[in-house]
């Protein structure tokens, strides 16, 4: 049986990031639409969990309503509740987080670094617009 889940979404709210002992972990909640249900806009919201340092990249890169692909693994969780019932939980376990659209436009992570490589890179000439990426 394969376990496996792949997915564009946006965060319904800030990530919340946590030390518990010596492991970093963050998570947050995240709203998948379904493409193919047009006439419903059925939304799944999933609750994500991500841990060491894509962790701490997600709390200092992610706010509400930024847009990432995940991969990742659905995972279960099992408790009793105080009134002793039986509970089960099922959250996704990012292997990979991939950032996306910021919901102002605003510059993701990686675009950052990309603006600040010096000029001095640039010994071709080519301006920025030419390259592909």
């Amino acid at each position: 049986m394969i376990n496996s889940f792949v997915g564009t979404g946006r965060l319904t709210q800030d990530p919340d990031f946590k030390e518990i002992k010596d492991t970093q972990v963050c998570s947050f909640t995240y709203a998948i639409n379904d493409p193919y249900d047009k006439e419903n806009k059925y939304t799944l919201f999933m609750p994500v969990v991500v841990f060491g340092k894509q962790a701490i990249n997600c709390s200092k890169y992610l706010s509400k309503g930024s847009e990432v692909s995940i991969q990742g693994r659905f995972r279960t969780e099992k408790w009793q509740a105080k009134d002793g019932s039986n509970r089960t939980s099922i959250k996704l376990k990012a292997d990979l987080v991939q950032f996306g659209a910021k919901p102002s436009g605003e510059a993701t992570a990686s675009t950052a670094k990309v603006k600040e490589v010096p000029t001095e890179v640039n010994s071709d000439n080519t301006s920025e617009s030419e390259i592909p990426f």
